[in-house]
């Protein structure tokens, strides 16, 4: 198995990076195509890559 590293460097205050990953009406521009609700504690959100590789991703926030 290989594994791989990224970096990003974003000139962005935190405050809005932070803001950008939990709106999916932010997100959807630059990661997935659709989301179903923000990202926040406890909440189950679908995140979307219709467009590109038709597949769909369930994320349960635990904290």
């Amino acid at each position: 198995m290989s594994w791989w590293k990224g970096n990003m460097l974003i000139r962005k205050p935190t405050n809005l990076v932070f803001e950008a990953f939990i709106d999916p009406e932010i997100t959807k521009h630059f990661c997935f195509t659709k989301g179903s609700g923000r990202l926040s504690s406890g909440a189950r959100v679908t995140w979307e890559w219709g467009a590109m590789f038709w597949i769909s991703l369930v994320v349960i926030n635990f904290n």
